[in-house]
């Protein structure tokens, strides 16, 4: 290093060096992924470049408080030099941290969700990704039906009562379902009544058809083995995972099994016109959807119920495994909930497990959930 520029801390190594005869400004961080050059610098170098094939994420520090056990707050901000530069969250000067009462740090900034027009091959699938279901699905090969044990009689079951702020969200939900057409007024003698789940911090209606599912026959059609879906992974270094929006939302009912699916709530009698949360088949139903239509794919997707997993021993391999399941989902309409979609991961987190080219291990989160 013929020159060096200390950047003041005694745990970050820089300096000038020769960078195919132009001189650069280098930060050496053995704690950062990946290495990074300005874009300055490469035109000032003439430096020919290319477009990666999926998004880096990066953590940058910023401006970070924190407190000691001693009461003392150490405040940490990124500098601003003539020079491009990226701080990245390894550059903490430790002895400063130590010294002051910490035993250890973290610093979390959360990330903003990728926009689909950053995400190779996806961008040219917006039409996939709606920001709600565009209205009543197409008619599919396999239609939702429900079969009665013989000599059933309707079952009506009178409405649970509701409190003010659960009328108001109920009130809501019926009219977003009534005008995409989902469900309609109903006469049915069949009565189920509303109760509502928190999921994803939202509220979600479901109905408590356990009087229908108990005279209901059962549909025996097999979910897929998780271990024998994980020995299909073997080898895989790329991955994206699809979770389709409001899945069961997207399978027609037979129309004679329609008035089967009916509910009772304050503001009137309704059913379903397509699959619901909570009738004892849906899984089974959804699954034989889902198998029918890829099927053809099973040397590089995986499914299970509502989320799909396509895995890639290659980037170049990625790219035309993730266009032909876009097109095909395209082909069928069927729909998926971008922000809860990932793309072109190394390391995926799957049915409880992280996968990644090393191979299958349990997911931490969940067995920190079962410890607490």
């Amino acid at each position: 290093m013929p020159t060096s520029s200390s950047l003041g801390r005694p745990d970050v190594v820089s300096g000038i060096l020769s960078v195919d005869s132009n001189e650069a400004f280098v930060l050496f961080d053995s704690g950062a992924t990946f290495s990074f050059v300005s874009l300055d610098f490469v035109k000032r170098a003439r430096l020919s470049s290319q477009e990666i094939s999926h998004p880096l994420e990066l953590a940058l520090l910023e401006t970070v408080s924190l407190e000691a056990p001693s009461g003392q707050v150490l405040t940490f901000q990124a500098s601003a030099p003539s020079y491009s530069l990226f701080m990245m969250a390894s550059l903490f000067p430790k002895r400063r941290c130590v010294k002051s009462g910490f035993l250890w740090t973290l610093a979390e900034k959360p990330t903003k969700p990728l926009k689909i027009e950053e995400i190779p091959v996806v961008r040219n699938y917006p039409d996939v990704f709606p920001d709600e279901l565009p209205g009543m699905p197409p008619k599919r090969e396999v239609e939702f039906r429900i079969d009665l044990i013989p000599g059933t009689r309707p079952v009506s079951i009178a409405p649970y009562r509701l409190s003010r702020p659960f009328q108001e969200e109920l009130r809501k939900q019926l009219d977003d379902l009534l005008s995409k057409k989902l469900i309609r007024r109903s006469v049915s003698p069949w009565r189920a009544p509303v109760l509502f789940t928190k999921k994803d911090g939202s509220w979600r209606m479901c109905i408590d058809y356990r009087g229908l599912n108990a005279v209901t026959i059962k549909n025996k059609y097999p979910l897929p083995r998780i271990d024998e879906l994980f020995e299909r992974l073997k080898g895989a270094r790329v991955f994206s995972k699809i979770d389709l929006q409001s899945g069961y939302n997207q399978i027609p009912v037979r129309e004679e099994d329609i008035e089967k699916t009916a509910f009772a709530t304050m503001y009137g009698h309704y059913e379903f016109r397509v699959m619901s949360f909570g009738l004892t088949n849906a899984p089974p139903y959804f699954m034989e959807t889902m198998n029918n239509m890829l099927h053809k794919f099973d040397q590089f997707v995986v499914v299970f119920i509502d989320d799909i997993l396509i895995f890639s021993k290659t980037e170049k391999e990625h790219k035309q495994h993730l266009m032909m399941v876009l097109q095909t989902l395209r082909d069928n309409k069927f729909y998926a909930k971008l922000k809860k979609c990932e793309f072109w991961l190394s390391e995926v987190s799957f049915l409880g497990h992280v996968i990644n080219e090393k191979g299958i291990s349990v997911d931490p989160s969940k067995v920190s959930a079962v410890v607490e």
